[in-house]
């Protein structure tokens, strides 16, 4: 009886040793999981957002006397402006205001004004 209980918890540690590891490697053999999955992307370290392929919440031409632009955090805009078109989410945390033409030169002195998304602010 002792016997049997010894290789059955012994056969269960080494299944459950079997499956940990087959968890530890992707489909792919060349392909670890990284340790670090918290790890930024590129587009969440960009200051002032980045280029959106999807459809913008609105879209704004910008005329050659336009001095400002007001947009919320995680607002997609389809910017126009001297006929070059870029469509942009202000995924700007922390960042308030900043010219334009970082984004697009064409965009020369015009500034940006980015107000905080209600639906992130907490209370």
């Amino acid at each position: 009886m002792r016997n049997l209980i010894i290789k059955t918890v012994f056969a269960t540690t080494l299944g459950v040793a079997a499956i940990s590891s087959a968890f530890a490697y992707a489909d792919d053999e060349n392909t670890r999981f990284s340790a670090s999955a918290s790890e930024p992307s590129a587009n969440e370290r960009a200051p002032y957002g980045y280029v959106a392929n999807g459809q913008p919440d609105r879209i704004v031409t910008l005329g050659k006397d336009t001095k400002y632009l007001n947009v919320t955090r995680m607002e997609t805009v389809r910017i126009i402006v001297a006929g070059k078109t870029v469509t942009w989410n202000f995924d700007t945390l922390g960042t308030p205001t900043f010219l334009l033409s970082d984004i697009t030169p064409e965009a020369k002195g015009v500034r940006v004004y980015v107000s905080e998304n209600s639906m992130y602010l907490g209370g």
